[in-house]
């Protein structure tokens, strides 16, 4: 009887690990996805042309990131986990082969739509995985996991995306994106059961998320227009749009939104702001640091990969740290983050565009660490 017991323990941890590579493959597609891409575009750029539109590539599959993770929901009632992330890694392949494809930039975005619909699907699935499946007492294990997944693809897709590029192009750079998606597949196939796929029959909110998308876009596009007029009223358009889907949603029946998310009171809101508001700081070197570098200061794309990088490192080994102090440094923490990020921005706002290129780089890691701060405490 002992001896069953113990095997059936065993099956179980074995299952777990299996469980918990699924979670990490699904944060994994997205966070080194997201420093590939930024390694390779300025190559693509040069080959296909579209500069003015580098911007889009980001909000095109952020926004469409965020609207289908708020699907996430509804598609693990009707599909179950198994079904849902099948569907999120289907759609970030058909997205990837496109990119890889793109003969113009109109076509790099639209598969860029279709990455980041798959990876908020995957993104969404994940989370809620590690709900359904771990038990409560694993969820920190699990989460750390997830945080020290973002470290290795900061570390990982710089190298991938560099070398790939300067070896064979900057299209089979973007196509090794599959590989890590296929995996995925393979995994859910063989670990996850079909029974209890389909059990919800919720309708899909689609009102509200093309509502919540329209808005997104409608501020990310202010910047495209002429004149500030112009400008202003797009971001103000798309903020009241968003205002509106806020309010909508909390009288929904089912909301796809947190309900305190744009309160100030509570600490749901606060945290939520002051991620919002690092992110929007930060999101510039995200977007054209790369390009900088090697436009400015002639790096290859490997080496403005992993400077770009940088910040995801210092937020990883950042949040790491900091989460393991005693919990009366928590204020002290949650202040210092912010104020690091804005020494990093100010410095990053000169070294960046003049060097020197060391500068530069500890100014972006500057950032990163102030980040993570932020993250180890909220």
């Amino acid at each position: 009887m002992s001896g069953r017991g113990e095997a059936s323990i065993a099956g179980l941890v074995g299952r777990q690990r299996l469980f918990a590579a699924i979670v990490g493959l699904g944060v994994f597609i997205s966070a080194v996805n997201s420093v590939l891409l930024v390694t390779v575009l300025p190559t693509a750029v040069d080959d296909i042309g579209g500069i003015e539109f580098m911007s889009w590539t980001t909000t095109i599959y952020v926004t469409a990131s965020i609207v289908f993770s708020a699907a996430g929901g509804w598609m693990k009632a009707r599909l179950g986990g198994r079904g849902g992330l099948l569907a999120g890694a289907s759609l970030f392949m058909a997205g990837t082969a496109i990119c890889a494809a793109a003969p113009a930039m109109p076509v790099l975005l639209l598969g860029r739509l279709g990455q980041g619909v798959g990876s908020g699907l995957l993104a969404a699935m994940s989370y809620t995985f590690v709900r359904s499946v771990f038990p409560q007492g694993l969820w920190p294990k699990i989460f750390a996991l997830m945080a020290a997944v973002w470290g290795v693809a900061a570390l990982a897709g710089p190298a991938l995306g560099g070398v790939l590029t300067g070896v064979v192009g900057w299209r089979p750079a973007i196509l090794s994106m599959m590989l890590p998606a296929l995996l995925l597949v393979t995994l859910v196939l063989a670990a996850l059961p079909r029974d209890g796929e389909r059990g919800g029959r919720e309708p899909f909110p689609l009102l509200r998320l093309v509502v919540l998308a329209s808005g997104i876009l409608a501020v990310a596009a202010a910047g495209n227009f002429p004149g500030a007029g112009l400008q202003a009223m797009s971001a103000f358009a798309g903020v009241a749009v968003l205002a509106l889907v806020v309010l909508a949603d909390r009288r929904a029946e089912r909301p796809i939104l947190p309900s305190n998310a744009l309160s100030f009171t509570s600490e749901v809101g606060l945290g939520l702001a002051m991620k919002w508001l690092l992110i929007i700081s930060t999101m510039p070197v995200s977007v054209y640091g790369a390009l900088a570098l090697q436009r400015l200061h002639g790096a290859t794309p490997l080496v403005a990969g992993y400077v770009v990088a940088l910040e995801a490192l210092g937020w990883t080994a950042s949040a790491f740290v900091v989460a393991r102090l005693p919990a009366r440094w928590s204020a002290g923490a949650i202040v210092m983050g912010p104020l690091l990020v804005v020494c990093g921005v100010l410095a990053g706002s000169r070294t960046l565009a003049y060097g020197p290129l060391w500068a530069g780089a500890s100014a972006v890691a500057l950032m990163g660490i102030g980040f993570g701060a932020r993250a180890g405490r909220s």
